[in-house]
């Protein structure tokens, strides 16, 4: 109640001190055991290193108090493990991750931020709505044309390996409608008028026959 009741304290401090309040109540919510709370406090000092105020943002250390809050989140690096354990609250993940993909596109990271957003389709599709699934593979469309894809482990200057994260989930089609074709796409039954080649008339009788010419003059003689 105490550590809660600093939060609401308001102090005329420059910008690197509320960042370093932050950082404080973190490290004393994870000594008690609150993670939850401790990664609440890590990502107020996330926004305050990059708060319109501070004259001096640095994108750097927000990413990386970002990414340190995974853990009172309830995810890890590896995909699969996520995929499998399946707790924590999808909202706050999601939340965390579309903030953290923002962060390495201000760093200029496009490689990193399309490795995010494909982390978040591939664990969080189920949990979003159909509208934010269609923005978040739009945005995900608009990353990969920036930079080339390749399913290896991402290396942070810090040291972090962020891993590869592929999309095994794919969407499914399971109605098909078919609706008919634009008028200009259709296609036209091509009429071709039958040439007229006169009159034509059949007979068997041969006139010109070498046959008949001869069966002819033996009757005669």
């Amino acid at each position: 109640m105490f550590l809660q009741n600093v939060l609401y304290i308001n102090l005329n401090m420059i910008e690197q001190q509320r960042v370093r309040r932050f950082e404080v109540l973190t490290d004393l919510y994870q000594k008690i055991g609150y993670n939850r709370k401790a990664a609440f406090c890590q990502r107020l000092a996330a926004w305050r290193h990059v708060a319109v105020s501070n004259t001096n943002p640095d994108w750097g250390q927000s990413y990386r108090l970002m990414l340190e809050s995974f853990p009172g989140h309830k995810l890890v690096l590896e995909l699969q493990q996520v995929l499998e354990s399946n707790i924590g609250w999808p909202v706050l993940q999601i939340d965390l991750l579309q903030q953290l993909m923002g962060t390495a596109r201000r760093l200029g990271q496009s490689a990193l931020a399309t490795r995010h957003m494909t982390f978040l389709l591939q664990t969080m599709w189920q949990h979003l709505n159909a509208h934010d699934q269609k923005e978040m593979a739009l945005q995900l469309q608009n990353l990969s044309s920036q930079c080339e894809g390749a399913p290896v482990p991402l290396v942070l200057e810090n040291g972090t390996i962020i891993p590869p994260a592929n999309l095994t989930d794919l969407p499914l089609c399971s109605q098909l409608l078919v609706k008919d074709l634009p008028s200009h796409m259709k296609p036209l039954k091509i009429v071709v008028a039958k040439a007229d080649s006169g009159p034509f008339l059949f007979t068997p009788i041969q006139f010109c026959s070498g046959e008949l010419i001869s069966a002819k003059t033996t009757w005669k003689k």
